[in-house]
């Protein structure tokens, strides 16, 4: 009786080792290091959202065709970023170190977290830099979520001067 491929890969002591390396990695995960992930994609979302309330087209809005990186860029061209781009790009930068090295800069966090600061002023408060680091994915997932609403009134504003302009040129 002939064993399968996948049986005979399923004993080899080599996959066996892999197998239990690669458990052991992802068993050594930090609280940290799940936070910056999840926040990433937190952001993301805030993100997606906030650029498909201040588009015209929101059909032409496809958030799956964009990268993150340009996401910000649009983003940042709408407003929606004004107060805290930067930052945003910083946990980018962390998420990529994870995903692509199993690490993550550890200054960078602190960074981040100190740079928040300067806008969110109970964030000093926290000593645990995991929850820090919570707080300021929320602060900016939650200026994503009100900063289009800003922009619409801006924007009608700047429709409504417009057409008082037109309206005394013609007069």
């Amino acid at each position: 009786m002939s064993i399968s491929p996948l049986e005979e890969i399923l004993n080899d002591p080599s996959f066996k080792e892999s197998m239990s390396q690669h458990s052991e990695r992802f068993n050594l995960l930090t609280t940290l290091e799940s936070i910056i992930i999840r926040g990433h994609i937190l952001i993301e979302h805030e993100l997606n959202c906030a650029i498909e309330k201040c588009i015209l087209y929101k059909n032409e809005f496809k958030a799956d065709k964009f990268s993150f990186s340009q996401k910000i860029l649009i983003a940042n061209m709408l407003g929606i970023t004004k107060h805290f781009k930067d930052e945003i790009i910083l946990i980018n930068k962390l998420r990529n170190q994870i995903a692509h090295s199993l690490s993550y800069d550890s200054q960078l966090v602190d960074s981040i977290i100190n740079r928040m600061t300067q806008l969110d002023k109970d964030l000093h408060k926290i000593a645990d830099r995991s929850q820090a680091f919570a707080r300021v994915v929320s602060f900016i997932c939650g200026g994503l979520a009100i900063m289009p609403y800003g922009i619409r009134e801006l924007q009608f504003l700047e429709y409504q001067i417009e057409r008082l302009k037109s309206v005394t040129k013609k007069t």
